[in-house]
């Protein structure tokens, strides 16, 4: 088969003959349950670990931090791996692994003008001047996190996630000791930041080594050519737009409040919604275990919703899960990981998971869209969910506080669905 570049008007092609789709699934599923059964505990270790020392006000910048830092992940994405999968999971090993180095090529250039950019936001926007120093602390990072989940994007289209589940997991060790090392010697806030650096290092390079087992990195390198890079790029930014609103939409609160509430408050507001984000990743990782494995073939056998009633159920038990699980452990989590001041943040951690489980319905919604290669649909819910978030922050914020925020979320994602619907005669989701 020919090394060159998959057309970016290619449809998603019939896959390579895989293992048993369930097997594939339930093994794919294994894999990323460890893997954010893993990141979940180290970073609720991280995060209490600094609650305890510098309380609401300073996990509440590092809070801020941290959404800023996803916002910028999402605005490198020109060449996202939900637009390469589909193309990824019908290619040879070698093939699609010199996909992934041209993708990777383009997805570095687009990290590092998207950490520019936002470090720019980030320098005239934020006022706090720790907070800012924080931020762009932890913008540095973007162009060793973004590019190298290309890699994962790869073992993923494999149905193989042992190498990207342990560099991130080693990644993740590193950045607690790092935390914990600073605090113990009290050193200031910019050096316990510095663990998200010595994290991404290391999660870089073991994620490097990892596709280096595929093919030699001098003939990966020697893969990357202009004229190859150019059509995932031409392919990947017709879904950059959705997938920086997206990216986007889900950080809008804390991005709005953060200047409108004192920090003491906006901390216990800001790590709540740290753990409902981390709660909502756990939903892209699962559909991410369902889509190559037996998703896409589903959705190109029936375009019609009440086909995909199953999967639809099992994505909105699991948010229902989650929420249960906020009300009944939430106060005994917040007090004993992050310090008893943080009490006050269970209203706020209820609300967030409430709004999430609309969040987990909505990975079909996404899944479908972006495997039906429907780019303009997709700018067009997220640009809607977007709007509707920020009208409900500006309108409801001064009567409801921070409970705007996850109202925001919630009435953002319905208008997204209803923007779906209307267009029901030309989107394949409908």
């Amino acid at each position: 088969m020919s090394g060159g570049p998959v057309p970016a008007s290619t449809a998603i092609a019939k896959p390579l003959e895989r293992p048993d789709a369930s097997s594939a699934a339930l093994r794919n599923l294994l894999w990323l349950s460890s893997d954010k059964i893993v990141s979940v505990a180290l970073g609720l270790l991280v995060f209490g670990l600094i609650a305890r020392q510098f309380g609401p006000g300073g996990a509440g910048q590092f809070s801020y931090a941290v959404a800023v830092l996803q916002a910028a992940l999402g605005l490198s994405l020109v060449c996202s791996s939900a637009a390469v999968l589909p193309r990824l999971c019908h290619l040879r090993d070698g093939t699609a692994a010199r996909l992934v180095a041209n993708v990777f090529a383009v997805r570095m250039l687009g990290s590092l003008v998207a950490a520019a950019v936002v470090a720019i936001y980030t320098v005239l926007a934020v006022e706090d001047p720790l907070r800012r120093t924080v931020t762009l602390i932890l913008l540095s990072t973007v162009p060793l996190l973004e590019p190298f989940h290309a890699f994962s994007a790869y073992w993923l289209s494999r149905n193989q996630n042992r190498s990207p589940v342990l560099a991130r997991g080693s990644g993740l060790l590193t950045r607690v000791v790092v935390v914990a090392l600073a605090l113990w010697a009290g050193a200031p806030v910019w050096v316990v930041a510095l663990a998200w650096v010595a994290d991404a290092l290391v999660a870089a390079a073991m994620q490097s080594a990892s596709l280096r087992n595929v093919r030699p990195w001098r003939r990966l390198v020697g893969a990357v050519r202009a004229p190859r890079a150019q059509p995932y790029f031409r392919f990947g930014i017709r879904f950059a737009a959705g997938l920086w609103l997206a990216h986007l939409f889900l950080r809008i609160d804390r991005l709005w409040l953060a200047e409108r509430m004192d920090p003491h408050s906006f901390g216990l507001y800001a790590t709540a919604m740290q753990l409902v984000e981390v709660w909502l990743q756990c939903a892209g990782l699962l559909a991410g275990s369902m889509a190559p494995a037996f998703l896409y073939n589903a959705l190109r056998r029936s375009n019609k919703v009440r086909d995909h009633w199953r999967t639809l159920a099992t994505l909105a038990g699991l948010g229902i899960a989650g929420l249960v699980g906020a009300v009944l452990l939430g106060p005994l989590l917040l007090v004993h990981v992050f310090g008893p001041p943080f009490a006050a943040s269970h209203g706020y951690l209820v609300a967030g998971f409430a709004a999430a489980v609309l969040f987990f319905i909505d990975q079909f919604v996404q899944i479908a869209i972006t495997a039906n290669n429907r780019p303009g649909l997709l700018a067009v819910k997220w640009g809607a969910a977007s709007l509707v978030a920020l009208a409900t922050l500006m309108l409801a914020g001064p009567r409801l506080g921070a409970y705007a925020g996850p109202l925001g979320l919630a009435l953002g994602l319905v208008a997204g669905w209803v923007v779906v619907l209307l267009r029901r005669r030309d989107a394949p989701v409908a």
